[in-house]
């Protein structure tokens, strides 16, 4: 949690945009370096809302009920999300972001639309620490990413 308020100081001060941060549940305490992996998945989201968003606001959601969540939302000004889809390979940090997610067992969801804003969901398996990706994650969490086909 205090990684988390830090990125979300830094941010507001980098961005000027306000964040509003809403814990919610009591789940399992994650493991550090699942955690290490959370936070690079949730910095790059905030870095992509300062580049491209144009929000005036965001909020970060982290649910624990018992399966851990994390959403980052903007009002900013959203895209087609099936144009993204479409290019997939042109957009190396939702790319990595979607990787990140998988090496920990994760699932990445982006919702958007022209003018609506964006959120960037971030969800972990019920079955916390038992998939392959979640072990070797905890092994070697410096590990470079690859691309699963």
């Amino acid at each position: 949690e205090p990684a988390l308020r830090s990125t979300l100081q830094k941010f507001e001060l980098q961005s000027g945009v306000p964040v509003q941060l809403h814990f919610s549940g009591h789940g399992q305490p994650l493991d550090p370096d699942v955690q290490i992996q959370v936070l690079h998945v949730l910095q790059e989201a905030l870095s992509n809302v300062r580049k491209h968003a144009r929000a005036s606001c965001v909020a970060v959601e982290v649910a624990s009920l018992p399966r851990w969540r994390f959403v980052v939302s903007d009002d900013g000004q959203g895209y087609d999300s099936q144009i993204l889809q479409a290019d997939a390979q042109a957009h190396v940090g939702l790319q990595i972001m979607r990787e990140r997610a998988a090496q920990i067992g994760g699932t990445l969801h982006i919702e958007s639309a022209p003018a609506k804003g964006t959120q960037v969901i971030l969800e972990l398996p019920d079955a916390f620490g038992t998939s392959p990706a979640l072990q070797s994650a905890a092994a070697d969490p410096t590990a470079p990413l690859t691309h699963a086909s």
